[in-house]
C-alpha cells in the first residue's frame, strides 16, 4: 500500500487574503499569515518542496499537496 512511503505532519503558514469587495480603510483590521497543519504520506521532496498524498490504497492515491519549504515552520516525522 504505502510500501517505502512515510507519514509525516507539516506545520506550515498559508496566506491570507480578501477579495470581490470594498473595504473601508479605516476599519481594515490587521492580517497574518494562517498556521496551517497537513499529515500525509511524501510522494516527493525536492530542494523546493515537499508533496504529499491524503490517503493511499494498493494502487492509488486520492488528494494530493505541494507545500513550498519557505512556508513549514516544523516537520515531523510520524513513522
Amino acid at each position: 500500500m504505502s510500501k517505502g512511503r512515510h507519514i509525516v505532519k507539516v506545520d506550515w503558514l498559508d496566506s491570507m487574503g480578501t477579495g470581490g469587495h470594498w473595504e473601508s480603510i479605516e476599519a481594515i483590521t490587521p492580517m497574518r499569515p494562517v498556521k496551517c497543519q497537513s499529515v500525509g504520506w511524501v510522494l516527493e521532496e525536492t530542494k523546493k518542496s515537499i508533496t504529499l498524498a491524503m490517503t493511499v490504497s494498493e494502487t492509488m492515491i486520492y488528494a494530493r499537496k505541494a507545500i513550498p519549504k519557505c512556508s513549514i515552520t516544523k516537520l515531523t516525522r510520524l513513522s
